[in-house]
C-alpha cells in the first residue's frame, strides 16, 4: 500500500487482538471447525474423547498437529488412549478427557 506521500507502508493485521503483519493477498487461518465437537482445521465431527480433547481428529493430528492451546494434553495422550482402549474391551462408556485428568489429580494428592 502506497499512502498520498508516495512512502510504502507496510500492511497490518490484526487478529484477536494482536497485530500480525501480512502482504497483500496474505489470508490468516480461519479454523473450519470449533474445536469441541468439530476438528478444528477441516471441520470434520469429533467421536472419539481424545480427538475430542485435542480439538482435531487423528488425519489433522497427524497433518497438521494440535489445535492451538491444548499441547498441555500430550503429555497424557497416550495414557488415555489406553484408558479408552481398555473400556472399549470391557464394552463400558469412557469418561471425557477432563473427567480423567480430573481422576489423576485426585488420586495424586491422596497419596499417603
Amino acid at each position: 500500500m502506497i499512502d498520498i506521500f508516495g512512502l510504502n507502508v507496510k500492511r497490518i493485521l490484526v487478529k484477536d487482538g494482536a497485530v500480525v503483519e501480512g502482504l497483500p493477498g496474505y489470508k490468516l487461518f480461519v479454523p473450519k471447525g470449533n474445536g469441541i465437537t468439530h476438528c478444528y482445521f477441516c471441520g470434520r465431527p469429533l467421536d472419539d474423547p481424545l480427538s475430542v480433547a485435542r480439538g482435531v481428529g487423528p488425519d489433522c493430528h497427524e497433518d497438521k498437529g494440535l489445535m492451538p492451546g491444548r499441547e498441555e494434553i500430550e503429555k497424557h495422550a497416550k495414557q488415555f488412549s489406553r484408558y479408552l482402549a481398555a473400556q472399549k474391551r470391557k464394552d463400558k462408556a469412557a469418561i471425557s478427557f477432563e473427567e480423567w485428568v480430573q481422576g489423576l489429580k485426585t488420586k495424586d494428592t491422596v497419596k499417603i
